[in-house]
Parts: structure tokens; sequence; C-alpha cells
């Protein structure tokens, strides 16, 4: 299988169009052919069947989640929806970063640490008369080995203010940060990409075959972090009140009137993918509810999305 870039204004016959809403932000992706349902059944963790044959296989299990990119793609676009459709007020959040003192490279005992330092914040939010605020945990590997857990709180008022040294005197096993969150325009996106690219010092050079992207003046390794996922290690985690994106199959005769409607466009692209039987085009976009649309903008999403030509406009 390859995919490849191509131009995001290219016409694409569309036949499925699937549209994800998460909070403030809103997803389409249109295809040039409806997805096949692939011929497998999982039994369990080490077995599936082929259902084309009813042969009982077993699955082969990759040792870094690089390897099994599909999976981690997966793991990136659940932690971006569902960022996504909880965090749509920034002066509702707190997020805060747990690191350990030592070089701690076990998940299993980070898992049991927050479980604890969780019980003991509500236990603060209760005797400081403040709601127990929802959370999304999310680890992050260093390259030394170690982890640390970044948390989004989710609060039902005004986030509090509380000393960094408090939420560190309730952590207990190191250092905390406390990052500010200015926006909430796919506050999802900038964290996935976050856990997933490496920074670069100063002067220091990028491995061969990399991909380097530059925000705000920082170089960064794009994707660099992802082979120190291991496999099985379940990288986000969310309390019971935390909302789930909504997803619709919608008549892609009709789909770029349900982009008109949805907001401000703020994103873009378009993909080839090609495999021995077949080739699939497929463009994605993100549009943002909250931000106004010029009569100008509205006419240019509405021409892309019909797919006529900007000239003939």
């Amino acid at each position: 299988m390859n995919i490849s870039k191509i131009n995001k204004y290219q016409k694409i016959p569309v036949n499925y169009c699937k549209k994800t809403t998460a909070g403030n932000t809103v997803e389409f992706l249109s295809m040039s052919s409806k997805p096949l349902a692939p011929p497998i059944q999982k039994i369990d963790y080490d077995h599936y069947c082929n259902t084309n044959t009813g042969e009982i296989l077993e699955y082969l299990h990759t040792q870094s989640r690089a390897e099994g990119k599909n999976e981690l793609r997966k793991s990136f676009k659940r932690i971006r929806d569902t960022i996504n459709a909880n965090c749509t007020e920034p002066e509702k959040l707190h997020w805060i970063t747990l690191t350990y003192a030592e070089n701690m490279t076990d998940t299993e005992r980070l898992y049991h640490d927050y479980s604890d330092f969780w019980k003991r914040f509500k236990r603060f939010c209760a005797k400081s008369n403040y709601p127990a605020p929802e959370y999304i945990t999310v680890i992050e590997p260093q390259a030394r080995g170690a982890w640390h857990c970044h948390c989004i709180f989710i609060w039902s008022i005004e986030r509090p203010f509380i000393e960094n040294s408090v939420f560190a005197d309730i952590w207990g096993h190191g250092f905390v940060k406390i990052k500010a969150v200015k926006d909430c325009d796919n506050l999802g996106a900038y964290l996935s990409a976050y856990l997933g690219d490496v920074p670069l010092e100063d002067g220091q050079a990028a491995p061969p075959n990399s991909t380097v992207k530059e925000v705000n003046g920082k170089r960064y390794i794009k994707g660099g972090r992802l082979n120190m996922y291991p496999t099985g290690t379940n990288i986000i985690r969310t309390s019971r009140g935390i909302k789930r994106p909504s997803q619709e199959v919608i008549a892609p005769e009709t789909a770029h009137i349900e982009k008109i409607k949805t907001g401000c466009r703020t994103f873009r692209s378009a993909l080839k993918v090609e495999s021995e039987n077949s080739n699939l085009l497929l463009t994605k976009e993100y549009y943002n509810t909250k931000k106004p649309v010029s009569q100008a903008v509205a006419l240019l999403q509405h021409a892309v999305a019909c797919d006529i030509a900007v000239a003939e406009m």
C-alpha cells in the first residue's frame, strides 16, 4: 500500500462521507469509494478468524507502537477527538504534567501512582469546597525511558487558582508543571502532536530520513517519539463523566451543505491511497463551529465543497 499527498483542491468524486463532531471541532472525511469491511474477526488477544476462508490464525504482535502504525493512529485520533469533545472553554481547564524525580520506567506503577494522586486530589477539592473536575490523562515516554503523565482537568466552574506547590505535594513523586490553556481551537491536535514529536536542541542535527517541522521558532522531529511507545500500553485514560465524540455517515450529495452550515474551515488535506486492488482518493477537513465565517470565506468554502474551480467564481 502506498499513501501520498495530492493537491488539496483537486476535484475528487465523493461516494462516502463521515462526520465526526468533537466539541467545537467538526471533521469531514470524504472518500471516492465506500470503505470495505476487513475479512477479519478478532477472537482474543492472540487469535483472529479470516471470515473469507474460516481459518483461525495468530496475530503477529509488534514490539513497538511505531511498527503498529494503524493502531497508533487510532490511539492519537481518539486522544484528539476526546480532548476536543470536552475542552471547549479554556477558563475551565487545568493542564498539568506529573513528572518523577527518579528515572521511573514502569507504566503499571504510573497508573497506580496516578490513581492514588486522584484520590488525594478529590479529598483536597472536597475540603476546599470545589466540585471535583473530570479528567483526561495521557502518558508520554522520554528518550531515557522515563514516563510522565499529562493531565487535563475539566471543571464545571471557572478553574480555581491552585498553587503549583499544592499540586506537587498531592502528587508526592517529583515535579509538577502547570501549562496555560489560552485557546481551544483544536486543542486535541496540538496536544497529540506535542506527544508524538521530539524537540531538537539548538544545533542538533535530525536523524537521516526524518521530517523536521518548525513551530514558533522551535524545531521538532515529526513523529520522533512514536517508537518509544511499547505495544499494549494504554496511552489515554479518562474519568467516567468525559463526553465521547459523535459520528455519523452523511449522504454524499448533501455533504457540501452540511459543511457550509458547520462554520469556518480551519484545515483541509487530500490523500491518494494506492493498493493492489484499488486506488482511493480522500479528503479530510476540519471546521470550527465558534469561528465566524465571512461572506467571502463562505463562498470559497462552498466552491471547494462543491468542487467548483475558484477561477470560475
